[in-house]
């Protein structure tokens, strides 16, 4: 069984819940080494991936900007940070992570929501543009 394994990045500062830059950390918003593993470098069974999980990240925004209950939240971040993890958007997961746990703080769901926002526009316009690429 395969188990996660954090990638090593550098020291940061605390992280706050204010906006990161989508590239602040990462220089690519999906690890495709990551990715081939689980496709067994398939090009085409990666964007099927991907694309399934473009396709989920709005709804699953939509739980994030809807959340009224600590449930909610720990449900709807937990989600994305799982299905960031498994397709290897690093960026996206971490940042998934740190709003999970805020789970006891409500008052800063705003700012990790725009956050997440944020990101998860700029990991679309990421995976959009691998999809568009020749096999």
């Amino acid at each position: 069984m395969y188990r996660y394994k954090k990638p090593q990045t550098e020291a940061k500062a605390a992280p706050s819940p204010a906006v990161d830059s989508p590239h602040d950390t990462v220089k690519e918003l999906i690890d495709r080494n990551h990715l081939a593993i689980y496709t067994l470098n398939d090009p085409a069974l990666e964007r099927e991936i991907l694309t399934l999980f473009v396709d989920q990240l709005p709804e699953t925004m939509n739980r994030i900007r809807h959340a009224v209950t600590k449930l909610d939240w720990k449900l709807a971040t937990h989600t994305l940070k799982g299905s960031a993890r498994a397709v290897g958007a690093w960026q996206l997961a971490a940042i998934a992570e740190r709003a999970e746990k805020a789970i006891s703080s409500p008052e800063q769901w705003p700012a990790h929501t725009l956050n997440i926002k944020t990101n998860v526009a700029a990991t679309i316009c990421y995976v959009q543009g691998l999809c568009a690429e020749p096999i």
